[in-house]
């Protein structure tokens, strides 16, 4: 599971979105090169794309002088304002989201929650104040100067999101007090009459020294 799937996934029983998770284990934890940590290290460095891969960003600048984006968050080539606003509320999301692992996923998810939201919006801001009805090269260029400011942070954003599977982990509805386990990167989300009792305990065994079910 990437932490994305958090923007689509309801409960099954009363459809109450969003929900809350709690990251157990991420795949391949234990192994030398602890990705989030190197996450982490690259963005306090200013560069987070490994050698020889390319950005998920895609940028275009149309005829009508605007500027439009699109990654691996959002698809559809959107303005940049507007790309920001749906990227801020994406990012609420996360304040669902807490990681026991051994991993630094918390250090991760308050890097997103804190330092980076307010990039995007100091940025949403400053467009806003430059955006016109019909904007000038010039009116692009200084929106271009203030992209290239926050592209750490998508590219961060986009990596951390959409590119680290979690393992194994709770996915809880608040309002139904209803838990669903992730594990083998897989959501098990299914009503009660189709869910697996001696699979669902094995799971709480495992888990219930960090987890209180």
């Amino acid at each position: 599971m990437k932490l994305w799937l958090l923007e689509i996934l309801a409960c099954p029983i009363d459809k109450a979105f969003p929900l809350e998770l709690t990251v157990l284990k991420w795949q391949d934890e234990g192994n030398v090169d602890d990705k989030i940590k190197q996450l982490i290290e690259m963005y306090n460095k200013g560069q987070v794309l490994p050698a020889k891969t390319d950005s998920p960003l895609h940028l275009e600048i149309k005829d009508d002088n605007k500027i439009y984006i699109n990654d691996f968050l959002i698809l559809k080539p959107t303005p940049l304002d507007e790309y920001l606003q749906e990227l801020i509320l994406k990012l609420a999301e996360l304040d669902l989201v807490h990681d026991l692992s051994q991993w630094q996923g918390e250090i991760a998810l308050k890097l997103c929650s804190e330092t980076i939201k307010e990039n995007f919006q100091d940025a949403l801001n400053k467009i806003t104040e430059t955006n016109k009805a019909s904007p000038t090269q010039e009116d692009s260029e200084k929106i271009m100067k203030i992209y290239e400011k926050i592209i750490l942070d998508l590219e961060f954003l986009n990596l951390f999101k959409y590119n680290l599977e979690i393992d194994e982990a709770v996915i809880k509805c608040s309002k139904c007090n209803r838990w669903f386990p992730v594990y083998e990167t897989i959501p098990q989300m299914l009503p009660d009459e189709v869910r697996n009792s001696e699979s669902d305990q094995k799971f709480k065994e495992k888990w219930k020294s960090k987890f209180n079910f």
